[in-house]
């Protein structure tokens, strides 16, 4: 198994990830090797050991950052912001005076 895959700042003792900084250390590696981006494997994302509620929401997070060019990414990221925002405001606008 290739150290790349594993957080500089992460022990293999440990079940505890920061998760920011493990989710933006992927999106950096994914990022600088745009031409074969990271495919995150079963078996690696298991030996992660990540024992958290959130660990499903990461693998999906991750394998997607792996997937896709980083800056299509941060447009649907932002694209989405803005939907939720207004959606927020259509139905606070629309509730029942009480």
């Amino acid at each position: 198994m290739s150290d790349q895959l594993f957080p500089p700042n992460y022990s293999k003792q440990t079940n505890i990830i920061h998760l920011k900084s493990f989710i933006s250390y992927y999106i950096k590696i994914g990022h600088s090797n745009s031409k074969n981006n990271l495919a995150l494997s079963q078996s690696t994302l298991n030996s992660l050991s990540i024992r958290n509620r959130c660990a499903n929401s990461l693998v999906i997070f991750l394998k997607l950052v792996s997937l896709i060019n980083y800056d299509k990414f941060n447009r649907i990221i932002k694209f989405n912001i803005k939907f939720a925002k207004k959606k927020k405001k259509v139905l606070l606008q629309n509730q029942p005076k009480g």
